[in-house]
C-alpha cells in the first residue's frame, strides 16, 4: 500500500527546496551570532560591555528582592517596648566606675528621635545611655562634597537610604573620618568621607574605600578599597607553570591611604602583591571566585611585632584577609608581600596589633568544636600560642555572639578592655580582655514609629533592632 502518490512527494519535495533557502539563512545568522558571540566575549567588544552591565543589574535586583533587610540595616522586631529604648541601648552590667563614653554609628532611620529628618550617622553616649553628641546623617552633602567619583553599576539605589557608614575615626576637632558601604550596587563599597563636629560634609570619596578605616601614623588613614579587575589573573609558580583566578569582574582588593584633606598619599594593589609573592599557592583555592581576598582591615604593625616576622619592619602593613582565612604583613614603601601568617581561625575580621607580639582579631568562623564558631582571638607571633579572650573564663553562660561575617573590635587606650561590635545580631559588649567579663553591653534598637509602616499588626509599639557595624572608645 502507497502512503503517497507521486504528486504529494513532489509537492513536499518542491516545499522543502522553497524552505531550504530561509533554514539555510537562520541557520548561518544563528552560527554567526554564537561565532561574533564568543570572539565579542574574549575581547570584549560590543555587545559584551551592554550584556555585562545588564547581568551585573540583574544580580543587583536578585539581591534587592532576596535580601531578607534589604531596607536600612534592618534586622528584626524585638520584644522591647519602643518607648524604651534609650534604656536598653547602652546596660552597665559590672561595677565599673570609671566613666566612659561611647561612639556608635548609626545610618538611616536609627537615633530619630535625636535626628528625625533621616536618622544619625553616629552618636556620642555615656556609659548611662545619655546623650552627649549627635552627627546627623546627611547623605546628598556626600554628593556635593565628592573630590572623586568612581563608576558604579546600579538599580533601585536610593541616596538617602542605601549608603551606610560601617567605619569611623574621631578626630582631635570633634570631626570624624567615616567609611561607607552601598546596597543596590557593584562595587559594595561606597567611600570614604570627612564629617565636621556638626555632621556637615567636608569631602567625600566615592572610590571603593570601604570596611573599618584605621590610623598609619600623622595625618595619614589607611583604608581598604574594592577596585575592579576586568579579566582573569595569571598566577605564575615557575617556567610557566601556574593557575588563573578566573572572574570577568574581579575585587582587586587594595590598601589606599588619604590625609585629612582626602588626598591619596599611596594605593596599591594587595591582591598583585600576594599574586607575585612566595605565597601566591593560596590563591589556588581560590581559582573560581570573584572575590579572592575580601580584604577588610588594614594597620600598622609596631617594632616589638616585625622583630618576630622575618623581614619586615616597623610600619609595615598588616592586612585581614576573609576569604583566605589569614593576614599578611604588606611593605608600607615597597609593596612586598612579606608575610602570610594562619592559624585555628577563619574568615576573621579586624585583625589588628593589641601591642608587643600580640594581635587581636574577631574569629568569625574558626574555634574548636566544643565552643561557639564565634569568638575575640589573640594570637601571640612570638609564641605562636592563641588565646580565647571573649568568652572568656568571666563570661556569663548563655552568651551568644556569632556573626558568620562582619564584626568589630575596638580595643581601649590602656589595652585593657575592648568593644565588641556584633553586626549581624544588632548587638555589642564592652569586655575585659584578661578575663572575658562583661563590663557594658550594647543593643542597637529604635523607635521606628515616626516612619510610617513600621508600626502596625502584631508588632505595634515594638522597637526595631538594626545591625551595627561600628561601636568605639569616644576619645
Amino acid at each position: 500500500m502507497r502512503l503517497f502518490d507521486d504528486g504529494r512527494l513532489d509537492r513536499l519535495r518542491d516545499a522543502i527546496l522553497r524552505a531550504l533557502p530561509a533554514v539555510l539563512f537562520v541557520a548561518s545568522v544563528c552560527f554567526g551570532s554564537v561565532i561574533y558571540g564568543i570572539v565579542a566575549d574574549h575581547f570584549q567588544i560590543f555587545p559584551y560591555p551592554l550584556v555585562k552591565r545588564a547581568v551585573t543589574a540583574g544580580n543587583v535586583v536578585w539581591e534587592h528582592f532576596s535580601d531578607p533587610s534589604p531596607a536600612m540595616n534592618l534586622l528584626d522586631v524585638t520584644a522591647i517596648d519602643a518607648n524604651a529604648v534609650r534604656s536598653h541601648r547602652i546596660t552597665p552590667v559590672a561595677d565599673v566606675s570609671m566613666p566612659e563614653r561611647y561612639l556608635l554609628l548609626g545610618g538611616p532611620g536609627q537615633y530619630l528621635e535625636y535626628c528625625p529628618k533621616l536618622g544619625c550617622l553616629a552618636v556620642v553616649l555615656n556609659r548611662d545611655g545619655s546623650l552627649v553628641h549627635v552627627y546627623p546623617y546627611r547623605p546628598r552633602e556626600l554628593l556635593q562634597k565628592m573630590i572623586s567619583s568612581r563608576p558604579y553599576e546600579q538599580i533601585f539605589y536610593d541616596d538617602e537610604q542605601d549608603i551606610f557608614p560601617v567605619g569611623a575615626l574621631q578626630l582631635a576637632d570633634g570631626g570624624l573620618i567615616v567609611s561607607f558601604m552601598r546596597r543596590n550596587s557593584f562595587p559594595f563599597s561606597g567611600g570614604i568621607a570627612r564629617v565636621a563636629k556638626d555632621g556637615s560634609v567636608l569631602w567625600y570619596r566615592q572610590d571603593y574605600a570601604g570596611h573599618w578605616p584605621a590610623w598609619v601614623g600623622g595625618d595619614e588613614v589607611a583604608i581598604t578599597a574594592s577596585d575592579v579587575r576586568k579579566g582573569p589573573l595569571r598566577v605564575t609558580i615557575k617556567d610557566g607553570v601556574g593557575f588563573t583566578l578566573i572572574c570577568d569582574t574581579m575585587y582587586d582588593d587594595q590598601v589606599e591611604i588619604v590625609d585629612l584633606n582626602g588626598k591619596i598619599r599611596d594605593q596599591f594593589s594587595v591582591l598583585d602583591s600576594l599574586a607575585h609573592s612566595r605565597f601566591r599557592e593560596v590563591l589556588t583555592g581560590n581559582v573560581k571566585n570573584c572575590d579572592p581576598l575580601h580584604m577588610n582591615y588594614v594597620s600598622p604593625i609596631g617594632a616589638e611585632l616585625s622583630a618576630q616576622v622575618p623581614g619586615t619592619a616597623a610600619g609595615d602593613l598588616l592586612v585581614s584577609l576573609n576569604a583566605i582565612s589569614a593576614f599578611g604583613i604588606v611593605g608600607r614603601h615597597d609593596h612586598r608581600f612579606k608575610a602570610l601568617i594562619r592559624g585555628s581561625f577563619a574568615r576573621q575580621h579586624n585583625v589588628q596589633p593589641i601591642g608587643g607580639t600580640k594581635v587581636i582579631m574577631f574569629d568569625n568562623w574558626g574555634r574548636d568544636a566544643g565552643g561557639e564558631p564565634s569568638r575575640v582571638l589573640e594570637l601571640d607571633l612570638a609564641t605562636h600560642s592563641e588565646r580565647t579572650l571573649f568568652p572568656g573564663p568571666q563570661t556569663p553562660r548563655g552568651i551568644r555572639i556569632f556573626n558568620a561575617f562582619a564584626g568589630h573590635i575596638d580595643v581601649s587606650a590602656d589595652a585593657q578592655r575592648a568593644v565588641l561590635a556584633l553586626t549581624e545580631m544588632g548587638q555589642g559588649y564592652e569586655f575585659e580582655l584578661a578575663t572575658g567579663r562583661v563590663l557594658t553591653k550594647f543593643d542597637n534598637v529604635f523607635d521606628m514609629r515616626p516612619v510610617p509602616g513600621f508600626d502596625d499588626g502584631r508588632d505595634k509599639g515594638m522597637a526595631r533592632r538594626f545591625q551595627i557595624f561600628g561601636a568605639y572608645y569616644a576619645r
